[in-house]
Parts: structure tokens; sequence; C-alpha cells
């Protein structure tokens, strides 16, 4: 059964008659539009809670909030939203071993993941252990943040819980994905002497094969840790972690599949997964959906609250995590649409059959939406591979916009291949260094809060590559749930420069951003995408 709720609005004639924030142990002078109502809401009802609410609308405040009468726990995937939680709303925060060093003075350099005890609490410093020490908080205080790989791997914290928070729920289904499946490519079997990979063409009667390879492994990986543990080495207690690691993944992905049979994608071979960006034998045991796993790993007898700015629909979201019986609220946006405007640019679907004329089109309407707003300001051009970076930018520059266009480089100076933060470093260097830039980008689809940026153009819708077998794979078994998953990136993107902030939304009449579509496609997964969005959309 589907419990579905209305927005809720409180009949308050009189303004005192709803309490301050601090009554809810939140720092606070004031409640922001519908968060109140949002926090009764929840407090009325258990069980499955599905809520989305948009940028700025106080998700946080609104998780903590519950932490007053019911014990507390926030998964999120994220340190930087887990430190949030911290500094603002007093939670308990709880992160994995490897964030805390070690109190023994004999190993100034580990951390508590390095451990050369097999149990920790046997530890002559176990007193002093940072991280025990936030574990055995973490098991009795009212609220507490922790990662979902923490909550995942460990039973530690997961008693006496009675509301299990989900932050970004729209991660839900790669996460537990993730955690029921791997991949191991065959430089890594050599490393840990693993049995040959086995000969496996289909899924079909595969699953039993891969459960005796997973039973050998797990022994040979169980019996290298507990060799190295023994070791005294300081290289052999760092090679025990790895080895731990390993031990961890075909552990969670052995027990996935005994627990479910049904629908897995299993291949061994050449050439069936990637090792440092090159194709490389190995085997791939990774479940097609999360309906089956979802349940068995996070459902139990605590209520869960599931929040996201981006659910989309609620018949794929709830279909793909295999929940039946659930409460849904979308809470409406503080800002009228008119106030937050989603320009779709007169563009075609752009796919493998497009023509040269295409994305000459494509540019034109970019170039065009982009000049009608001042030169001054900085933004995202959003695009699905790097390959295609330069040509975006080649299109621009013919159309008087080369000097604005930056694309991020790949490597540094010495050859060091950089990661999304350290792109967004150099972004905000030659933003600040030459207003008006525009960054051609393949990876600030999430993470990134534009605060300083005012155009954000999305020109590619990102379906998830069907280059990849899996993925195909994925978008055989359910057409629904890899269309909802591109409508998610749109939504997420969307959101980078509009962070809940009144400089970030078309207030009085005046503009103050650039937000568009440049890829007719969008009209493909409209019904994947969450009515607060579709309102926005308009012709520039």
């Amino acid at each position: 059964m589907i419990y579905t709720n209305e927005r809720l609005d409180l009949a308050v004639e009189d303004a005192e008659a709803i309490p301050h924030p601090s009554e809810y142990n939140l720092p606070h002078n004031a409640w922001r539009p519908y968060q109140y109502e949002t926090v009764q809401w929840i407090t009325g009802n258990s069980g499955v809670m599905i809520c989305e609410q948009p940028t700025g609308s106080g998700k946080s405040a609104v998780a903590a909030s519950q932490s007053i009468s019911r014990r507390t726990i926030s998964l999120v995937r994220t340190k930087y939203l887990q430190k949030q939680y911290g500094d603002i709303y007093n939670a308990h925060i709880l992160m994995g071993k490897g964030n805390y060093p070690c109190a023994h003075p004999d190993y100034p350099t580990f951390f508590a993941d390095d451990c050369p005890e097999e149990n920790m609490y046997q530890c002559p410093y176990a007193a002093r252990c940072e991280y025990l020490d936030a574990k055995k908080k973490a098991q009795y205080l009212p609220f507490v943040s922790t990662n979902y790989a923490y909550w995942l791997s460990s039973r530690t914290i997961r008693e006496n819980v009675e509301l299990l928070v989900c932050d970004e729920a729209h991660l839900l289904s790669d996460i537990v994905l993730d955690w029921a499946g791997m991949t191991i490519p065959a430089p890594v079997r050599r490393k840990w002497e693993l049995p040959e990979f086995p000969i496996i063409n289909s899924s079909i009667d595969s699953l039993e094969t891969v459960q005796g390879w997973l039973g050998k492994s797990i022994l040979i990986l169980a019996g290298k840790v507990e060799d190295l543990s023994f070791s005294g080495r300081d290289e052999d207690l760092k090679e025990k972690k790895r080895a731990s690691e390993q031990l961890m993944k075909l552990a969670s992905t052995s027990k996935a599949v005994s627990a479910c049979q049904q629908d897995w994608f299993v291949r061994s071979g050449p050439g069936v997964c990637y090792y440092r960006g090159a194709p490389v034998p190995g085997l791939v045991v990774r479940p097609l959906t999360a309906k089956y796993h979802f349940p068995r790993m996070l459902i139990a007898d605590y209520d869960m609250l599931l929040m996201s700015a981006t659910i989309g629909s609620e018949e794929t979201f709830c279909g793909e995590l295999g929940i039946a019986n659930h409460w849904l609220r979308r809470v409406k946006n503080q800002y009228a649409p008119a106030e937050r405007p989603i320009y779709a640019l007169d563009v075609p679907r752009l796919n493998y059959k497009s023509q040269y004329k295409d994305y000459e089109r494509q540019a034109d309407e970019i170039a065009r939406a982009i000049k009608m707003f001042p030169p001054s300001w900085s933004g995202f051009v959003h695009i699905t591979r790097k390959t295609e970076a330069r040509k975006m930018a080649d299109r621009l520059a013919r159309r008087g916009l080369g000097e604005r266009v930056w694309i991020p480089p790949q490597q540094d100076r010495n050859g060091r291949w950089l990661g999304t933060g350290d792109q967004a470093i150099l972004w905000n260097e030659r933003r600040d260094r030459y207003p008006g830039s525009l960054c051609i980008s393949w990876q600030f689809w999430e993470g990134m809060d534009g605060l300083d940026e005012k155009i954000n153009i999305i020109a590619k819708v990102p379906f998830p590559s069907l280059g990849d077998e899996y993925e195909k794979a994925r978008m055989r078994y359910s057409k629904s749930m890899y269309s909802q998953r591109a409508a998610w990136t749109i939504m997420q993107a969307s959101g980078r420069t509009r962070r809940g902030r009144p400089q970030d939304y078309d207030l009085d009449g005046e503009r103050r951003g650039l937000v568009a579509l440049a890829d007719g496609n969008w009209t493909r997964i409209k019904k994947y995408i969450s009515p607060d969005f579709t309102d926005a959309i308009t012709a520039l």
C-alpha cells in the first residue's frame, strides 16, 4: 500500500503557536518556508517516509529536529555533509577507522585502521584511541551521523536506533549495488594469489560457480590477513589493511549472492573490466537492481526517512529499492517557478545519429543565451565526456566566446592525474582571475557548490554510457530506471548555482542567473523529472 500525503499546511492563525526552532535543538532564529510543516509530518508518521525537499529548504535541520524524541542516525556519503551535521547541529560524527590517528606511541604515522592489534580493545593505549571513543559514543548518543559504508559494514551502532535518515536518497540504488557486487580485474587477482577466474559466458546457472570461487578466495584472503597481522613490519600492516578491504568486498558480495539469486550480471574473461584506464580480463558480479538488496541491508524495525532534493518518479524510485509501503511528501519550493526559470533552448535531440548541423545549432543557442547576460558572469557548461570538451570549446570560440571558455586540465605539471576536487580548486582560481570564465566540465554534475557562478548550462542529457556491458544490461532490465538516473543527474546539475540563497533567484523581476537545457532529449525523460523542476522549464 502506498500512502501519499499532499503538502501539509498548518492552520495556525497565531504565529506564536508555532514553537521556536530552539525547542527542537536547532540553532536557527526562524523556520524556513514549509520547514516546520515537514518536521511535523515526519514526527507524526512511521515506517518508510520519502521526502523530496528543494535545495535550500533545510533538509539537515529537519533530520536533526527528530533527535529530540527518538535516537536518530543520519547516513551521508561525504565527509562534507558529516561535518555540516556536526558543526551546525551538534551531531556526533563517526567516520571510518582511517580518519583517526593511532594512539600507540610506537606508530606515530599510523591510523586506527593500521592498528597492529588483532583486537583493538586489547591495545594498551585503547583508552586513548579516538576511534574507539567515537564508536562507543555512537552507540548511545541521540543524534549521530556516519557514512553509508560504515553503516553497511558495522553492527555496533545499530542498537536502539529509532529513526534512520538516508540523506541524498537518490544515490541509494548505486550505493546498494556497489556494496552487493564486485569487479575484480586480473592484476588484483594476481596480487592476492586468488584462484583463476571461472569461465562464465552468461548469468544463467553461473552463481553457484561464482560462490565456489568466492568461498576459496575468501579463505585465501583471510589467511593473508592473519599472516600479515603477526609480521610486525609497518609495510606488512599497511598491506594487511588493503587485504582486509578486499576481503570485505568479497564477503559482502558472497552474502548478497547467498541472500538472493535473482537478476545478476555475471561475466568473466578478456576485457570485461578496466584497470588503470585499460580493458583487462576480470570477473564482474553485480546485481541488476537494488530491489532485493535494499530491504535486506537497510530496512529494519526502526523508522526510515529517505531525503533528497531529487526523488523524481515515485513509482520508479520505490520499485528500484523494493519499497512496498511508504509515505511520500514533496515539499513546495519557496521560490515560484518564474523566480527559478530553467530555459529549454531550441536544440534538437542529440545522439549518435546527430549531424554536424545539429551541434552547430546547439552552439548557436548556447552562445545566444550566454550573450543575453552580463559578460562578467561565470559558470558551467556540462558535457558528458571529456573528449567532447575541446569540440565544445572550439564551437563557442567561433561564436566570440574564445577568451571565456576554459577546459580543466587532466594532469598537473608533474604528470599527476587530477581528480574532481583538484579541478575544482583550479577552476576557482581561474574564475577569480578572469571573471566571466566558462568551465567546460564533465565532472561537476554533482557535489559542486557554485556560490560565485551564475551560468549553468546542461549541454547533454547524461544517460548512463551503453559502452559498458553492465550498464547496457541494466538498461535492458529496466528502461525506466535508466531514464530515472539521467533525470536525477539533470536535476542535480541544475542546482549547482541555485543553493537556496535569495541572490540565486530572479526576484523582483531581476534576472540573477542562467540555468538552461541545451539538449532536446530532456523531453524523453520528462515523466521521471520532479514536478518542482518541470514547473520551472520555460523558453528563453
